[in-house]
């Protein structure tokens, strides 16, 4: 209810009103201006994320900003972990990017199922709803504009994750898998329990990004329990979701 819409009509044709009458219809005023201002703070109150097998644990972060904390993450929640009850795990608001873009390890395989770029903090968190890579989630933490250190898991999760688990899933070689797409890979001494590699950083054409307002129909559109409308329903149905913009 918008306080602009609230009208009151007193008797037309007097002059004055008797005091008690006035003062009767003044408290009636003050109510339904403070049930308009209740009213209207309840609507502009974001919803927050639902309790649940997959709400992290007290003492547990729901805001990852390096890989570390998704391991401590996805530890912390009963086994299996799916990708859908690891979105739905992360604090609100969400803030991603959506592109069909299918030049990467990890191609959105339709229109309708973009990839998918979760930003938390310095931490991005890549999806897609399906395909072939619909059961791979990779990561990169962000060191300065043009690079980052990259990492991957494979989803369902169900046992506990060693600290240097998503880093060597992507080992290859001297370096990792990464390298042949993101250029000038190099050992990242700052972490020293896993060898971790960082590498440039490949953000989407704008061309492909996919307005927030279209992945939310794509959303309610969704009248099936498939893999596609469950990581929908792990970004939407759990706390307000925002657009990000491309970080250049």
């Amino acid at each position: 209810m918008a306080l602009a819409s609230l009208q009151v009509t007193f008797p037309t044709g007097a002059t004055t009103l008797a005091a008690p009458k006035m003062k009767s219809r003044i408290f009636l005023l003050s109510l339904l201006i403070g049930a308009a201002i209740t009213l209207a703070g309840q609507a502009c109150s974001p919803p927050q994320r639902t309790a649940g097998p997959c709400s992290p644990p007290q003492g547990v972060s729901g805001s990852p900003n390096r890989v570390e904390d998704v391991v401590s993450l996805l530890n912390s929640l009963p086994k299996p972990v799916t990708v859908a009850c690891f979105l739905q795990s992360l604090d609100r608001p969400l803030e991603l990017i959506a592109s069909t873009s299918s030049a990467s390890a990890q191609p959105s395989p339709h229109p309708s199922s973009p990839r998918l770029f979760i930003f938390k903090g310095d931490l991005v968190i890549t999806v897609v709803p399906e395909g072939s890579s619909g059961e791979i989630v990779e990561f990169s933490t962000r060191i300065s504009q043009t690079r980052s250190v990259k990492a991957e898991l494979d989803f369902p999760v169900t046992e506990t994750l060693d600290p240097a688990a998503p880093y060597n899933k992507i080992r290859s070689g001297t370096g990792t898998s990464c390298r042949f797409c993101h250029s000038s890979e190099s050992r990242h001494s700052a972490i020293s329990f896993a060898e971790a590699f960082e590498s440039e950083i490949i953000w989407p054409n704008p061309s492909s990004l996919v307005p927030l307002s279209q992945l939310s129909l794509l959303h309610q559109y969704c009248n099936s329990d498939s893999e596609r409308c469950e990581v929908f329903s792990g970004i939407f149905d759990h706390g307000p979701v925002r657009q990000r913009g491309l970080p250049y």
